[in-house]
């Protein structure tokens, strides 16, 4: 019985140590704050954390007491925005020219509601602008969309559309369509839909910039840094160019670096390509990336360089929900040795409520483990060269006694 118990509190110690020392293996932590009962909430995860975990890998929730060590299943939600899109199959009426304008109309099925329109045409190179009209009778006209920007280039070095128009989302029976261009168009096609956007709740990120034009390679190279690794999935660009342009740009994020003996040597990866035009908005949204610095590349061809007035990031924020009970309760985070953890929670997110209380955190606490010193045997040269003049005297001795014997 005697040798049971021992057993038994053996592997009860055993079962803490392991618990204690998977803590322990993490670099930072932060206490849960504003849990009063047990329930489920909100944490809301600040900007640098992707940064010190490995991208939400090595995020963990754990109870802490003096006896034992529990780990809180959590579910992680980036609040990007979530768009949905469905395809509408609309007949086209009638196409007509009149005074040098194109007219295409369009029927929309009972109950359809539109805000998307794609339009192809023949030619290939134009310039022009579209207007859309709404109508439940084709007797009585409303606008919708007015003079909207379309323009076409394709080359052996360009091969660029833009001829989607956006509008707000219409319920009407039939949609009329205007285009008038610098050459007279034909139409060829068009895809009607119904795109509604969640927005997400992002943050703006603060950041400046250095450009480089390198005349040699006809480019703009703008370097941008963040001041903390984050999340970012857009950008945008306001150009003070007076006149219309059109450049390709890539942007590329910062995934790793190493110094040479020329220095230090950056590599890159591509996260999005397209062009800056005069024509759009020049805002882009791509899937987020964990990045700490940015690199946008502009092609200038044989075109004076673009002024860039301002560039703004944007990132989503970063929910943890859990069901956590009143204690000392701790966010770890830090240790790239382990892999994101799998909850049943993911498989059950529709029982989860909607209205969450949110928590806070306190300040980061590092609790790294100091790197232990090994010291040499001799830090200092004299005893160096003490030790080495006695072992000489020890040679030179039994050396003398030889030669004598």
């Amino acid at each position: 019985m005697k040798n049971r118990l021992l057993l038994i509190g053996s592997l009860m110690c055993g079962v803490i140590t392991s618990n204690f020392a998977q803590v322990e293996s993490f670099n930072f932590k932060r206490k849960i704050e504003g849990v009063t009962m047990p329930g489920w909430y909100s944490l809301p995860l600040p900007v640098g954390i992707p940064g010190s975990a490995n991208q939400f890998h090595d995020i963990r929730i754990y109870n802490l007491t003096d006896s034992d060590t529990l780990e809180v299943p959590y579910l992680l939600k980036i609040q990007e925005d979530a768009v949905s899109e469905k395809n509408i199959s609309v007949p086209v009426l009638n196409k007509s020219i009149r005074d040098g304008k194109l007219y295409v109309t369009f029927e929309i099925p009972t109950g359809e509601r539109a805000n998307y329109l794609h339009l192809e045409f023949t030619e290939k190179n134009f310039d022009g602008h579209a207007s859309i009209e709404g109508s439940n009778n084709q007797k009585e006209w409303f606008s919708i969309l007015n003079q909207r920007r379309i323009l076409s280039i394709k080359d052996e070095a360009v091969d660029f559309n833009f001829t989607t128009l956006y509008f707000p989302l219409s319920i009407y029976r039939f949609l009329r369509v205007s285009v008038e261009a610098n050459t007279l168009l034909t139409f060829l096609s068009a895809t009607v839909k119904r795109r509604e956007t969640k927005y997400g709740a992002t943050n703006k990120i603060p950041l400046t910039w250095t450009e480089k034009n390198n005349k040699k390679d006809k480019q703009t190279v703008i370097d941008i840094p963040f001041s903390q690794t984050q999340l970012f999935s857009s950008l945008k660009m306001n150009v003070s160019n007076e006149g219309d342009y059109y450049r390709s740009f890539e942007l590329d994020v910062l995934t790793d670096s190493a110094k040479s003996q020329k220095g230090w040597q950056y590599y890159y990866e591509n996260v999005t390509r397209g062009y800056l035009t005069s024509a759009d908005t020049n805002a882009f949204t791509f899937p987020y990336h964990v990045a700490k610095r940015l690199r946008l590349t502009i092609n200038h061809a044989d075109n004076p360089p673009l002024s860039i007035k301002q560039i703004e990031a944007c990132g989503p924020n970063v929910l943890l929900i859990s069901k956590i009970s009143p204690g000392e309760n701790y966010l770890f985070y830090g240790n790239r040795s382990v892999d994101a953890p799998s909850y049943d929670l993911k498989y059950f997110e529709e029982n989860i409520p909607i209205d969450l209380a949110p928590l806070s955190l306190g300040a980061e606490e590092d609790i790294r483990k100091p790197a232990i010193r090994s010291h040499p045997l001799f830090e200092k040269k004299l005893w160096l060269w003490g030790a080495m003049g006695l072992v000489i005297l020890i040679l030179g001795f039994f050396t003398l006694r030889m030669l004598k014997k």
